[in-house]
């Protein structure tokens, strides 16, 4: 098994607790949110290619697949703390948020390694 599947597990078990039980009152679209979070990034983490020969794509690509779990981690708990935690009016859920936005900058800027790599042409 690759290791990000087995990252997917324990996500997907998340996944079904959110959706399931009653400690967690979040809306549809936050329910969702978490599922793509912890299920559908990891599975599409999977699918990126990096080149052997370019080691910044390979550092980048290395820290994607350590970073993720823990970044949705971060995002859980940003939703918990402004819906079950009460915190809403406070600064703590954002900041717990910016775990979530600095990975997808690193997201991003994996994708611009690869476009520059190939000089624009992407599949």
């Amino acid at each position: 098994m690759k290791p990000l599947i087995v990252q997917t597990i324990p996500g997907g078990i998340i996944s079904i607790l959110i959706f399931y039980l009653d400690y967690f009152p979040f809306n549809l679209v936050e329910k969702f949110l978490m599922f793509a979070a912890f299920v559908i990034v990891p599975l599409v983490i999977l699918l990126l290619r990096y080149d052997e020969k370019n080691k910044q794509q390979r550092v980048i690509y290395t820290a994607i697949k350590l970073l993720h779990f823990p970044a949705a981690l971060l995002a859980l708990a940003s939703v918990m703390g402004n819906k079950t935690w009460g915190m809403g009016s406070s600064a703590i859920p954002g900041t717990l948020s910016l775990g979530w936005l600095l990975f997808t900058f690193l997201l991003g800027i994996y994708g611009l390694t690869i476009i520059v790599n190939r000089k624009g042409r992407t599949e």
